[in-house]
């Protein structure tokens, strides 16, 4: 069964958006690069058919099944980029911003601790 050329654009598209949405850390330049070769392939693959037959959703999932899984695909172009590992298919930013966060959530407390003692009037004694 054939579906229409805009469903399989669709699935095309929401493949590079996963693809892009994995890149995390990666250079624009080099994000921008590896879309355009994917997008190349991808339409390089689908102009391999005969002319009279029309293009089913299995053969789009085939080629893009072909071509690998986002997560694996962004990772291999972090690595190339020299970027951190991100753990696979969460899209987390990177470890060491992580510890920005608990710095601030620590600063947070402490300011509502002290606050806590001068409205109540609680010191301190050593």
């Amino acid at each position: 069964m054939s579906t229409s050329p805009d469903q399989n654009d669709k699935i095309i598209e929401d493949y590079l958006s996963s693809v892009e949405s994995e890149l995390i850390g990666v250079p624009v330049s080099q994000r921008a690069e590896l879309l355009d070769d994917l997008r190349g392939h991808i339409a390089s693959e689908r102009g391999t058919g005969d002319e009279g037959d029309e293009e089913t959703e299995a053969q789009v999932r085939g080629i893009l099944e072909r071509l690998g899984d986002p997560v694996t695909i962004a990772a291999a172009a972090r690595a190339d980029a020299g970027q951190p590992v991100i753990q696979a298919g969460t899209g987390r930013r990177p470890l060491h911003r992580d510890y920005r966060v608990w710095a601030l959530a620590c600063v947070g407390v402490l300011v509502v601790v002290l606050l806590f003692f001068t409205v109540f009037g609680v010191t301190i004694t050593a």
